[in-house]
């Protein structure tokens, strides 16, 4: 992130999973408390097409909405968190530099977002 946080969905898979944001060596937020917890409170979603994809992992936390994507089109991949507050604020934090995502491995591993405009309603 431009702010030099680090944002990662980290864990091993299938049985722990985890998101940490926060400075090196200091993670301001990380969910859920316990990564085996992970697989069973994390959402996914995913829309593609030719030369499209986009993943969004998602998680609520005290009435805030969490959504990690991972975006490619057209050659160029975009990443980062939007978080959505209480009173509906969206705030996005985007990646900086080159953006290392396997959020596709995801897919199948934890349940399907049909909340998520990127499943639009369906899940496989």
């Amino acid at each position: 992130m431009a702010s030099g946080k680090l944002l990662a969905v980290c864990g091993a898979l299938p049985e722990r999973l985890q998101y940490r944001f926060g400075r090196p060596g200091a993670v301001e937020l990380a969910h859920p408390a316990a990564a085996d917890e992970g697989p069973k409170t994390l959402l996914i979603a995913r829309y593609h097409r030719y030369r499209t994809d986009r993943l969004a992992l998602r998680f609520e936390r005290e009435g805030v909405s969490y959504s990690v994507f991972d975006d490619q089109e057209d050659g160029r991949r975009r990443g980062g968190v939007e978080v959505k507050t209480a009173d509906a604020r969206v705030h996005e934090l985007v990646c900086t530099g080159q953006v290392a995502s396997r959020l596709s491995e995801l897919v199948g591993v934890v349940a399907c977002d049909r909340d998520s405009a990127l499943a639009g309603g369906r899940c496989p």
